[in-house]
């Protein structure tokens, strides 16, 4: 059983209908090591479970073999991710993750998982608390063909993948999102206990993208992220591709060559039309902190980020 401030103590009829078996893993088990070194020198792992829900393993393996006879093992694209949240571990573990259950987020009502802890670990209800004991689950995921949305761009009125994909892949905020939209790509298997040792590293206010997004931006503000996105909703053309020019504004704004006010006026001019006008505060705070962070050393100076511009 795991920790009672963890796991909700099951009533006599919880026990009787219970379809999982929770097995704590050893500190000498080969898996327990692998899996800790998923994880950076913030975390803390205090133990590790393995979850084995015969149901939900079925239907797992039941789209699993499906995808293989229609596609081919290629488009599988099944990968290890991560996910945290506020709902009761027993009913995750006795029912699966569901999007029906979830709030709509960036990407919609789903799914929502990420391919690396430090993303997931942004979701946990006990974030910026370092005495606190976490619950982060590993899953088993498959990803198939995504649709890929760029830096800061996302769509929260979708309600599933488009026809022709599997998931939905963004960046949003120090990381990726991988989302979902039917339970039976998603397949929890390990609950990981942890603390995070590093609030500064956490909370700052951040997004970090993979190297692999053309002209790359290194560090940008949540608040910034939105503002992309609004940005394009407003464009009076939307067949014509402002990105690269957006990062451009976005890194001299982030090396402070531009104040807001002027940073605005060019995002105003990309799109033809004015921005919210509520957002500049936004994004000045936003910049405030953020520039805070760089003088502790939590942010990369302006030399790091001479990529920004490309």
């Amino acid at each position: 059983m795991l920790a009672v401030h963890k796991m909700p103590q099951t009533s006599e009829f919880d026990a009787e209908r219970q379809m999982f078996h929770c097995t704590r893993l050893e500190d000498t088990d080969p898996d327990h090591t692998t899996m800790c070194r998923e994880y950076d020198e913030n975390f803390e792992i205090d133990s590790i479970y393995q979850i084995t829900n015969d149901f939900l393993c079925c239907q797992y393996a039941a789209r699993r073999s499906a995808i293989v006879h229609l596609r081919g093992m290629d488009a599988l694209n099944e990968k290890v991710a991560f996910h945290t949240t506020k709902a009761p571990l027993f009913s995750i573990c006795q029912h699966g993750l569901d999007a029906r259950y979830t709030s709509p987020g960036l990407f919609g009502q789903g799914i929502y998982v990420a391919l690396e802890p430090m993303k997931a670990n942004d979701y946990s209800p006990d974030k910026g608390n370092p005495l606190a004991v976490r619950a982060m689950l590993r899953c088993r995921v498959l990803q198939g063909i995504s649709t890929e949305f760029e830096l800061g761009r996302f769509d929260r009125k979708l309600t599933r993948e488009k026809p022709g994909t599997d998931s939905v892949l963004g960046y949003i905020r120090r990381g990726t999102e991988l989302v979902f939209y039917t339970a039976d790509r998603v397949l929890v298997t390990h609950i990981i206990l942890y603390r995070f040792t590093n609030p500064a590293a956490e909370t700052a206010p951040i997004l970090s993208v993979p190297p692999n997004i053309p002209g790359h931006i290194v560090y940008i503000t949540a608040a910034l992220s939105e503002f992309f996105s609004k940005l394009e909703a407003r464009a009076k053309d939307p067949t014509i591709n402002r990105f690269p020019e957006m990062r451009s504004a976005i890194g001299r704004l982030l090396k402070q060559e531009c104040q807001v006010d002027e940073f605005m006026a060019t995002a105003g001019m990309l799109i033809g039309a004015a921005p919210p006008p509520k957002i500049v505060t936004q994004i000045e705070a936003e910049l405030v902190k953020c520039r805070l962070k760089q003088a502790e050393g939590c942010l990369p100076d302006k030399s790091i980020q001479q990529d920004a511009t490309n």
